[in-house]
């Protein structure tokens, strides 16, 4: 049984859960669906990436993203889970950088460069002269 993105997000918001979306090896993967914490806006997901290469014997790199409310709760359990104290640096705002971002801009890219094939040829620009009210709508050419 396949259960979409959709529903479970509403399966946590009828069952007031919190989702943990361990996306560690994304940065590794091909480009996949849409994540659960896009989807929700982080409302009750929180989202943990990081890269896989160890620094050094004691370090590793990683980032979480959530709501700023669930953040003290989150130092306070990881430095339990851990048994040792855990530092935390918040930083407020959206990601400059991330997987979804990229991907956006390369379906964004990639849908301009469709429109422009399709706006400058000959046979198109010569039925746009032929019929003065015909008009390209915009999202209607779909890349191939």
């Amino acid at each position: 049984m396949t259960v979409s993105a959709h529903q479970v997000l509403r399966l946590a918001e009828l069952h007031d859960l919190t989702l943990v979306e361990d996306d560690t090896y994304a940065w590794l993967a091909p480009p996949h669906a849409t994540r659960l914490a896009q989807l929700d806006a982080l409302q009750r997901t929180v989202y943990i990436s990081g890269f896989s290469k160890i620094l050094t014997p004691q370090w590793r790199v990683g980032f979480m993203a959530a709501a700023p409310a669930l953040a003290d709760k989150l130092a306070f359990a990881a430095a339990a889970a851990l048994g040792q104290p855990v530092r935390f640096e918040l930083a407020a705002g959206a990601p400059e950088d991330s997987p979804a971002r990229r991907d956006a801009a390369e379906r964004l890219r990639v849908q301009a460069a469709a429109e422009a094939q399709i706006r400058d040829d000959p046979v198109v620009r010569e039925l746009l002269k032929q019929y003065k009210s015909a008009r390209i709508v915009p999202g209607s050419i779909k890349p191939v």
